[in-house]
C-alpha cells in the first residue's frame, strides 16, 4: 500500500452560450473556458501532474478541458471518459471514488459543479484554503488533495488534506505544509513540501507565474507614478529652496544696507 494517494478534481473550463439550440451537454468551451484551459496545462507541466487515472465527463465542455491539458499529465495516464459523471451530487461522486482499484495511486476527476466543489468541501480538512474553495470554486478551478494511507473505499469526510487550490485567473492560491497525517511524505509529483509538517506552518504564497504576467501592468503604473511624484516633491523642493533663498539674501542686503541709510539721513551734507 502506498503511503499517500492524491485526488485532483478540475471543475471543466468556462463553455459558450453562444447557441441556445445546443444541448446542454454538448455545449463546447468558449474562448475565455480554451484559455483557462490551457494555464491548467502549463501549471500541470511545471508542477509535474502525473496522475494514474482520469475520469473524465462525457460532457462535451469537459472532455474538450481534457484535450487541452491531456498531453501536460504524462502518457501513462488511462483515461476513462464517463456519462455518469454528468451533473453528479458529491455522493456519486465519492461513490466512484471508492470503487477505484487500490493499485491506482492518483487520479484526476475533470466534471463539474456543485459536484466537484461539494466533493472537495467533503474530503478536505479544515484550513485556510477550505475556507477559499468553499466560497468559491470557479471554472478550471483545480483543488489537490492527498490523504494518507487509506484505500480508496475508505475515503470519507475530512480524510483528506487540501494541499493545493488553483484558480486560472490568478493561478493562484497554493499551500505550502498542510496538516500532517499517517504516512505523510512529499506530495509526489507537483514540488509540494512536505505534507507532514504541522498545520500552524500553513501559508498562502502567490503562484509566480500566473500572477506576474496579470499583475505586470499594474506593477509598472504603480512604479511610473512612484517615480513621477518623486520628481514632482524633488521640483517643488527645488522651487522651495531657491524662493528661501532669494528671501534670505534679500533680507540679508537690506540688513545691511540699513545702517548706511540710517547714515546718510544723519548728515546731509554741506549747503
Amino acid at each position: 500500500m502506498v503511503e499517500t494517494r492524491h485526488l485532483f478534481l478540475l471543475r471543466h473550463a468556462k463553455s459558450s452560450w453562444d447557441d441556445a439550440s445546443i444541448d446542454d451537454h454538448d455545449r463546447p468551451l468558449a474562448p475565455r473556458g480554451r484559455r483557462s484551459a490551457a494555464r491548467i496545462a502549463d501549471y500541470a507541466t511545471k508542477t509535474g501532474i502525473r496522475p494514474d487515472l482520469i475520469l473524465c465527463s462525457s460532457a462535451t465542455r469537459a472532455r474538450q478541458t481534457l484535450e487541452r491539458i491531456a498531453p501536460s499529465l504524462g502518457r501513462d495516464a488511462e483515461i476513462r471518459i464517463e456519462r455518469s459523471l454528468c451533473g453528479a451530487t458529491e455522493d456519486r461522486l465519492l461513490e466512484r471514488l471508492h470503487a477505484l482499484p487500490e493499485e491506482v495511486d492518483s487520479v484526476m476527476m475533470i466534471g463539474h459543479n456543485p459536484g466537484v466543489q461539494d466533493l472537495a468541501v467533503l474530503l478536505a480538512r479544515e484550513g485556510p484554503l477550505r475556507t477559499l474553495l468553499e466560497g468559491k470554486f470557479p471554472t478550471a478551478g483545480l483543488a489537490s488533495l492527498a490523504f494518507g494511507s487509506v484505500w480508496w473505499k475508505d475515503l470519507d469526510r475530512k480524510t483528506g488534506v487540501l494541499v493545493d487550490f488553483v484558480i486560472p485567473r490568478r493561478l493562484g492560491l497554493r499551500a505550502a505544509p498542510a496538516d500532517d497525517y499517517p504516512g505523510a511524505g512529499v506530495v509526489a509529483g507537483a514540488g509540494w513540501v512536505a505534507a507532514a509538517w504541522p498545520a500552524s506552518r500553513l501559508e498562502l504564497r502567490l503562484e509566480a507565474d500566473g500572477v506576474a504576467s496579470a499583475l505586470a501592468p499594474v506593477a509598472a503604473s504603480f512604479i511610473a507614478l512612484v517615480f513621477f511624484s518623486a520628481f514632482l516633491a524633488t521640483l517643488a523642493s527645488a522651487f522651495a529652496a531657491f524662493f528661501f533663498a532669494a528671501f534670505f539674501f534679500s533680507f540679508f542686503f537690506a540688513m545691511l544696507r540699513a545702517p548706511f541709510s540710517h547714515a546718510t539721513s544723519d548728515n546731509p551734507g554741506r549747503g
